[in-house]
């Protein structure tokens, strides 16, 4: 997850019901109901089902009892094996004689029942522990690569935009929100889509990209300009061999600043070139553009396999020559100004002009920037990439260039095509993601809407499932982890003074978005956001095509604007966080404000474990290996002393063996711990504050806050429970492969154990022996 953009708290609690108040609400409502015969049929049902309902909970309750019993033995069970080893937590956990019987409670306790495997102890391995009841009751859907708790809730979500968006229009509905249900049924309109073929999208192709030597007899070497094809590309949404887009200006954020960078790939990463010729999931890539192109219609069939073995061989080499990530975590090194005339000159050759390249996209009517000089800055993100992509250019076959061009366009498009490309594409999925059935059409169209319009939608789900409350408690819970964070700051031995004076100062002043940004309730803000976007119900090609000429529109207008500190990068439907260094926030979408993560019901020690612990993620994300190198004003600034660069540098060093080091049995390879250093530090950093700010909110409390019922766990244990919960996941080894290769985050077993391998509060909450698994001898800790 990119958890990439926190002091005491109110008594927000929700006052236990015990038992017998229970018994005693109900013969209060059964009284009620005999001494008034007067009331009507209807209510009198509802009554009914009311006490019916809270019977069940009552029920529910005793049957956790009961079984709590039995998890009580089998946790001394495990634990008399460790007799005789010296524990390090002289007492026994902080625990509470009372029990919360509200319903959210007993459900939760029932949850969290179900998810565990109390035969494996949690010193032992805590991951097995809190998720073995998981990953026993659950499998992989053989539509996806993977399946973890995120899913169940993003898939939850999904379920209630899709309600959203095939309700029956009204009279009051926004435009935007029409729009975007006609985007939905044009997406799930395969009988359009097979029945219009493929002749409108190559006539697109001839006239706004070009002929193809591949599927074209017209194709002419003598008149093919790559630089008016990459404009045309360009201009179309589609981003090939260089990439360009405004941005904030890292050493200025208060304005937009033009930048160049490598470009994407065909395949998942980089990595998937960087592999034997012949290689399972490359060979797979070159028959999935074999088919689109005989699909299409070859040009010249004795020719065809020739030139699509040349089109990936052209792709292997411009993933050899881009910068690998590692290389691309220092930001400095990323940020080298030049000015446009200074491009120019560096990289234009015979086959490619940056000078028109630049102007013709900046100065075409629907972007309308005509001051753009030889003389503005752009900021060069990847150097070596453009010395060495000019002599690749230089040194390709115009037909190769020509057929590579065409088919990354082509690509984007397939799945708004008949059903034979998208069977093509499915294929090379297959291998690639080892998923074995499409998705449904109904969910995969409805995520791609949200996607697309969340805004608007996001509009009718924070009406409908998103509390105010929630965003209240929130906050508070952002007050707790900063707190957190400056207490921990302050018990650094690696750190100066002054640099804990400057990351304090950093923490106090970043900025919070929770829920959903307060422009959706703004009518008229949404029809004017989405005035460039009006779908059709029966056309999906052409609202792709829309979609991606505005998208790149909109964004290339930015440059002359000033920098809106309040834009949001995910709608509020979205089951993800984030934190921006350049604008030094961070966001909590209102789709991610769900159980198991967060319920206002919930006990703290959930809240905590969970949101808590994804809050404290995103806030170490800001003193990362990436975040530190930004001030609090999110300009790019050496803040901190050269000294303690490098004690960071040792720390996060720790972090990078210990992760490097863990194996993923499924595709036999080790974790590739530089990528995702960011994120690991992060965890480890989000994790111990997320504990510290729980034990400060029970301490301003006075007393333990009460347990859930049928459960033999502390509210401590609860909370590492609770927050390794929602890591708990399952993978195909395909999954995995591209995880290393291309990912920046660990996989979700490794998310739990090394957090939870470092942190001196688990093992002592858990009583673990320094000669357990989970008791490491060596912690990384960082933050």
């Amino acid at each position: 997850m990119a958890m990439a953009k926190h002091s005491h708290f109110a008594a927000e609690d929700i006052a236990p019901l015990h038992r017998p108040g229970i018994l005693t609400f109900i013969q209060n409502c059964l009284s009620e109901k005999s001494n008034k015969n007067n009331m009507s049929g209807g209510v009198k049902a509802l009554l009914f089902v009311l006490v019916l309902a809270l019977v069940a909970v009552v029920v529910l309750a005793v049957v956790i009892v009961q079984i709590r019993d039995d998890n009580k033995d089998t946790m001394k069970e495990t634990s008399d094996k460790n007799k005789g080893d010296k524990i390090d937590e002289e007492k026994p956990p902080k625990t509470s004689d009372e029990i919360c019987l509200t319903p959210t409670c007993i459900t939760a306790a029932a949850r969290i029942l179900k998810n565990v495997d109390a035969s494996v102890h949690p010193c032992d391995d805590f991951y097995k522990f809190a998720c073995g009841g998981w990953l026993k009751n659950n499998e992989i859907p053989e539509d996806r690569s993977y399946y973890d708790v995120f899913s169940e809730v993003a898939a939850d979500v999904n379920r209630k935009v899709k309600r959203i968006l095939e309700e029956p229009p009204a009279s009051d509905d926004l435009q935007a929100v029409t729009s975007a249900r006609n985007l939905y049924q044009s997406c799930l309109d395969l009988d359009t889509m097979n029945n219009r073929g493929d002749q409108h999208f190559k006539d697109w192709l001839k006239a706004n990209i070009g002929d193809s030597p591949l599927i074209s007899t017209s194709w002419n070497e003598a008149t093919f300009d790559l630089t008016d094809v990459v404009i045309n590309a360009t201009k179309q949404g589609s981003s090939l061999l260089v990439g360009i887009y405004p941005d904030v200006d890292d050493k200025n954020s208060s304005v937009h600043i033009m930048k160049i960078d490598q470009p994407g790939l065909g395949m998942p990463g980089q990595k998937y070139y960087l592999v034997p010729r012949n290689d399972t999931m490359l060979m797979a890539y070159q028959t999935f553009i074999y088919r689109v192109a005989e699909t299409m219609g070859f040009a010249d069939p004795a020719t065809a396999q020739q030139d699509v073995e040349d089109i990936v061989d052209f792709e292997v080499q411009l993933a050899q020559v881009r910068i690998i990530r590692y290389l691309r975590r220092d930001a400095e090194a990323l940020y080298n100004p030049m000015t446009l005339a200074e491009v120019h000159g560096n990289y234009s050759t015979g086959e490619f002009d940056f000078m028109r390249f630049v102007t013709s996209l900046l100065t075409a009517p629907e972007i309308g920037i005509t001051d753009f000089t030889e003389n503005e800055t752009i900021i060069n993100i990847s150097p070596s990439y453009f010395r060495n992509f000019t002599e690749l250019i230089r040194n390709t076959p115009k037909r190769t260039i020509a057929n590579y061009v065409y088919w990354r366009v082509t690509m984007g498009f397939l799945g708004s095509l008949t059903q034979e490309y998208k069977d093509h594409r499915f294929e090379y999925y297959k291998v690639v993601y080892g998923v074995k059935t499409e998705e449904a059409r109904d969910k995969m169209c409805s995520r791609y809407t949200r996607y697309q319009t969340g805004f608007a939608i996001g509009k009718i789900f924070v009406e409908r499932h998103f509390e105010p409350e929630a965003k209240a408690m929130a906050l508070e819970m952002i007050a707790g982890l900063q707190s957190a964070f400056d207490e921990l700051v302050n018990e650094l031995s690696w750190m100066d003074a002054e640099t804990k004076r400057l990351a304090q100062e950093k923490n106090e002043v970043i900025q919070s978005k929770i829920g959903y940004p307060e422009f959706v309730r703004n009518d008229t803000y949404l029809e004017e956001l989405y005035s460039n976007l009006t779908f059709t119900s029966d056309q999906y090609f052409e609202n792709n095509l829309m979609i991606m000429k505005e998208g790149y529109g909109s964004w290339m207008r930015v440059l002359r604007k000033p920098v809106d500190t309040d834009a949001w990068f995910m709608s509020p439907a979205t089951v993800n966080a984030y934190y921006y260094a350049i604008n030094n926030e961070i966001a909590f979408p209102a789709g991610i404000l769900q159980p198991p993560f967060f319920s206002k019901d919930f006990p703290k020690s959930l809240n905590f474990g969970g949101i808590g612990m994804v809050i404290g993620h995103e806030i170490t994300h800001g003193f990362d290996d990436r975040g530190r190198q930004y001030d609090k004003n999110g300009n790019l600034e050496q803040w901190w002393s050269d000294s303690v660069i490098q004690n960071f540098k040792d720390k996060a060093q720790c972090i990078v063996d210990q992760y490097g080091a863990y194996v993923m049995e499924e595709a036999d390879m080790n974790l590739n711990g530089i990528n995702t250093q960011g994120e690991n530090i992060a965890d480890n950093g989000g994790l111990k504050q997320a504990f510290r700010a729980y034990r400060n909110w029970v301490n301003a409390r006075g007393k333990e806050e009460p347990i859930l019922p049928g459960l033999p766990y502390s509210n401590d244990q609860l909370f590492f429970i609770n927050q390794a919960q929602v890591w708990c996941n399952l993978e195909r080894r395909e999954s995995v492969i591209q995880l290393i290769r291309s990912g920046v985050h660990s996989p979700g077993q490794y998310r739990v154990i090394g957090p939870n391998q470092n942190s001196e509060d688990f093992s002592r909450v858990f009583s673990c022996p320094k000669t357990s698994f989970m008791n490491a001898e060596k912690k990384c800790q960082v933050w």
